[in-house]
C-alpha cells in the first residue's frame, strides 16, 4: 500500500469524528466550527481517547442531576404504593399534581432579585429601570409563591388520597426536605400525628376522625393590579 492509502484510511476513519465535532458546535460561528473540524480531522485519535475517558471515568453527578434523581425515585415509589393499595387518586392525576409541586417548588429556589435593568424599562426609557427591575422581581416572586402555596396544597390533599400511611408520609417528608419546603414539612409532621393517634401508637383523648384542610392561598396585593 502507498502513503497516500494510509492517509486515507485515516482521515476516512477520523470524519465521523470530525463530523460529531462539527455538530457539536452549534452555538459556534461558522467558520470556528470549521477549523475544529478540520483539527478534529488531524488528530481525531486523541480527541477520540479523551472523549471516551471521559466518558467512562466521570460519571459524577451535578448538584441538580442527583436532585432531579432522588425527587424522580420518590415520585415512582409512591406511584408503587397507588399501584399496590389501590389509592383513590389515578396515576397521572398524582403526576400531574406532583410535577406542579416539585416545578414550582424548584423555580421558588431559582428566583434570585436582579441588579441589571430589566428591557422592558430600557425600551421605555425609564431613568430608574434597576429600581423598576427590582419591583417587577418581587412582584413577580410574590405570583410565584402565591400558585406555589396552592400547588403545596393540592399536593398534600393528593397525599390524603393517596392514603396516610407511614411509608407515603415518610417520602414526602423527605421530598419536602430535598426541595427545602419548610410549610410542606411542618403540615406533613402534623399529619403523621394524627396518623399516629389514629393507629393507636399514642393516647388520643378525641377519636374523633381528624380530616387536613388546607389553607387558602390569599393573593398578594400585587396581583390586584
Amino acid at each position: 500500500m502507498k502513503v497516500s492509502d494510509y492517509i486515507i484510511i485515516y482521515l476516512s476513519a477520523g470524519a465521523p469524528v470530525a463530523v460529531f465535532t462539527y455538530l457539536q458546535s452549534a452555538n459556534v460561528p461558522l467558520v470556528r466550527r470549521f477549523i475544529d473540524a478540520c483539527i478534529t480531522l488531524l488528530v481525531w485519535p486523541v480527541i477520540a481517547t479523551v472523549s471516551i475517558y471521559r466518558q467512562l471515568v466521570d460519571k459524577s453527578e451535578t448538584t441538580e442531576q442527583m436532585l432531579d434523581r432522588k425527587i424522580q425515585n420518590i415520585r415512582n415509589r409512591i406511584e408503587e404504593t397507588i399501584r399496590r393499595d389501590g389509592a383513590a387518586i389515578r396515576i397521572h392525576e398524582w403526576r400531574q399534581t406532583f410535577e406542579r409541586y416539585v416545578g414550582l417548588s424548584l423555580a421558588i429556589a431559582e428566583v434570585e432579585d436582579r441588579s441589571d435593568a430589566h428591557e422592558l424599562f430600557e425600551v421605555a426609557g425609564n431613568k430608574n429601570g434597576k429600581l423598576g427591575t427590582v419591583c417587577l422581581n418581587r412582584r413577580n416572586r410574590s405570583r410565584l409563591i402565591f400558585h406555589h402555596t396552592d400547588a403545596r396544597n393540592d399536593f398534600l390533599d393528593a397525599l390524603i388520597r393517596v392514603g396516610q400511611g407511614r411509608d407515603s408520609l415518610n417520602l414526602a417528608t423527605e421530598l419536602a426536605t430535598l426541595l427545602e419546603d419548610a410549610e410542606a414539612l411542618a403540615d406533613l409532621t402534623a399529619m403523621a400525628g394524627r396518623t399516629e393517634q389514629k393507629s393507636g401508637k399514642t393516647p388520643v383523648i378525641d377519636m374523633e376522625q381528624e380530616v387536613w384542610t388546607p389553607p387558602t392561598p390569599k393573593p398578594h396585593i400585587a396581583n390586584r393590579i
